[in-house]
């Protein structure tokens, strides 16, 4: 004669949570386990690279739900693990992308970031045999140690941060797929102190004579290029993003100032317009290229 179940409520069920269709019973303190109501069977759940999976627990008992539990999560849990971390070079190609569609960030400033990841490649070749949890924290070290002091304080800094975002691209590339994430190794890596470089800068007589003898060089270009060397002295602007973009309309003559506003899509290299004042040099220089007195 089989035992009569027992339908009392158990107290630990209260505690539970209806599904809005009433078929099934979750547990806030024991958040992997289910129970069918209709049967009182028990499942353990998991979500594994973004599947749902609930299995029986094949038992009607809370104890024995509890204590087979643990099992079924260490299986899908292990399962999970098996998944292998991305390659460096599947990083590099997601972290390319990622760049690539970046609304926020200048093609100029992704070139460089490019510039920097070309120089991590070049550097460190072995990385791209690597996985994201083959690489050590030491290698990093190493890695960056070698590199220190053969490029620029500025150049060196943006390097490690762009080996940094690679790595942590590639980790987040991992999460997604498996819910599993590991620390990334270059994040104990330091930046270098900038230093200041000690400026030789030209007297007065000298920066004029440098002049006269570019005007008297034998280049067809020789009162351009003398006429563009005393612009970007008397201006401090920097050549490529601003110098080259000024017209003569953005000369102030009134106030005695230069409108600087840089590309006409990227704008200055800080997004921000500014006014250059006009030193009496320079505004001989100007006066000179506006009548063509200078020969071409």
């Amino acid at each position: 004669m089989q035992p009569q179940k027992d339908t009392r409520p158990d107290p630990r069920k209260r505690e539970g949570h209806l599904s809005k269709d009433g078929k099934w019973r979750s547990f806030p303190k024991v958040p992997n386990l289910l129970q069918y109501v209709g049967s009182g069977n028990y499942y353990g759940r998991i979500k594994v690279r973004g599947k749902l999976i609930r299995e029986s627990l094949q038992t009607t008992a809370w104890s024995s739900a509890k204590l087979r539990l643990p099992d079924f999560l260490k299986k899908h849990q292990q399962s999970t693990s098996r998944e292998k971390f991305p390659l460096f070079p599947e990083a590099v190609e997601e972290f390319k992308s990622n760049l690539d569609h970046e609304t926020g960030i200048k093609q100029r400033s992704k070139e460089y970031r490019l510039l920097c990841l070309q120089k991590i490649l070049s550097t460190w070749p072995k990385v791209m045999d690597l996985r994201m949890d083959e690489i050590t924290e030491q290698a990093c070290k190493e890695w960056a140690a070698g590199l220190n002091g053969k490029i620029a304080c500025h150049y060196f800094n943006n390097t490690i941060a762009t080996l940094r975002q690679v790595i942590a691209t590639g980790i987040k590339m991992h999460k997604a797929k498996t819910g599993i994430s590991i620390e990334n190794p270059a994040s104990e890596l330091n930046r270098v102190r900038i230093t200041q470089k000690n400026l030789q800068l030209p007297e007065s007589a000298q920066f004029k004579s440098l002049l006269e003898n570019i005007r008297h060089g034998s280049s067809g270009w020789r009162y351009r290029v003398a006429d563009l060397v005393e612009f970007l002295a008397y201006s401090g602007l920097r050549i490529q993003s601003e110098a080259i973009w000024v017209n003569w309309e953005d000369i102030d003559w009134p106030k005695r100032e230069i409108v600087v506003r840089g590309h006409p899509e990227t704008g200055t290299k800080n997004s921000s317009l500014r006014r250059v004042p006009i030193i009496a040099d320079m505004e001989t220089c100007e006066f000179r290229r506006k009548s063509d007195t200078s020969p071409t």
